[in-house]
């Protein structure tokens, strides 16, 4: 079957899945957008009360500024830090409503799986040839097959947190407790005040997630004094747990690092180190963390902030090569990884050059 035909399926309408179907355009392909959410940046919309560290000229593809801008857009200051609502709100949203980008987006269409069309998991001769069949859903439940020369997997990694487990697995009684486990950055002054005013809160993790949730709940128990913060991580040594400070790269992240530092050595939040959970449990007293009773104590709240990780069901059946590093030839990272890092070092001009693989997936978070 000749493939030259279809559409270059892109997995995700945020950011990273927008920026591909823009490059698309750009060189006369066609772009076929499949995004779960009702609409674009529906993942980012879920931490939209969270203001990025990095700066707008990280975060806008200079394809998709160039494809905004023949419909009268206005760039945001270059150097101005947006929320999440924001980027959606102010770049993604836009981006959609182009002529050329709306044709090719797919809203409230989730992919359950990829494929090759005609081969199952074990048949090989002839595989690199045929095309992809994607199985997708309607948020009615309908279900159809896709066919595409080629898949982008933009989906990210915010749909599937990592557990609290110390062998990166659940923890006993994690699943039993899930109703008092957020996974993330909850809007702790807005929509969730009041599941944490008052409350005795545990944050576990050493990222940046973890900082925001800190200073919020800092700030919320200047509100309601009963509040209380403990912040449990892993590591012992807690001298790069801040980050680098004014040597910071991004001057925004290094302030947020300094923030937290700042409230650990006023005694605003307790600081707990070389935690490790091997199980919780619910008391008469609150949430425990065994083995951890005396030094933690009991909570009536958990946020994980522990990272996340690719959903790697999609591609079971693809038999393909899974390219999740960012040092690939196709490189659309200049707007892949912009709330995590500065990608500056990744010209976007090594796109022009490069042949389409027959599959890249590209996770962040």
């Amino acid at each position: 079957m000749k493939t030259s035909s279809l559409p270059v399926a892109i997995i995700g309408a945020g950011p990273v899945g927008l920026a591909a179907a823009a490059h698309l355009l750009r060189r006369g392909e066609t772009p076929l957008v499949l995004e779960a959410g009702p609409l674009v940046g529906t993942s980012i919309l879920q931490w939209g009360h969270v203001r990025l560290f990095s700066p707008w000229r990280y975060l806008i593809d200079p394809e998709a500024a160039a494809l905004l801008e023949t419909t009268g857009w206005s760039a945001p200051d270059p150097a101005g830090y947006p929320t999440g609502l924001e980027l959606v709100e102010q770049y993604l949203l836009p981006l959609a409503a182009v002529p050329q980008m709306q044709a090719a987006l797919w809203p409230s269409t989730r992919v359950v799986t990829v494929a090759r069309a005609g081969f199952d998991k074990m048949k090989t001769p002839g595989r690199e040839h045929a095309p992809f069949v994607l199985r997708v859903q309607t948020s009615e439940g309908m279900e159809r097959d896709v066919l595409a020369r080629a898949v982008i997997d933009a989906s990210g990694t915010y749909s599937q947190p990592n557990p609290l487990g110390a062998n990166g697995t659940f923890a006993l009684g994690e699943r039993v407790l899930h109703n008092a486990i957020f996974y993330g950055i909850p809007d702790v002054r807005g929509r969730n005040r009041e599941r944490y005013a008052g409350r005795r809160v545990l944050v576990v993790g050493s990222g940046h997630s973890a900082f925001n949730a800190l200073l919020d709940l800092v700030q919320l128990s200047e509100q309601f004094p009963s509040t209380q913060v403990v912040w449990a991580i892993r590591r012992q040594d807690t001298l790069q747990l801040f980050g680098g400070g004014e040597s910071d790269g991004l001057p925004a992240r290094g302030q947020l690092g300094q923030r937290i530092r700042d409230l650990v050595e006023r005694e605003s939040l307790r600081l707990a180190t070389k935690v490790s959970i091997g199980a919780l449990a619910r008391t008469p007293e609150g949430i425990v963390i065994q083995g951890e009773e005396e030094r933690i104590g009991p909570v009536d709240e958990i946020i994980a902030t522990t990272g996340f990780r690719p959903d790697l069901s999609l591609v079971r059946n693809s038999g393909s090569l899974l390219i999740r590093v960012l040092k690939a030839r196709w490189h659309l990272l200049r707007s892949l990884i912009p709330m995590c890092i500065a990608v500056e070092r990744f010209p976007h001009t090594a796109w022009r050059n490069s042949p389409i693989p027959s599959r890249i997936s590209i996770s962040s978070g």
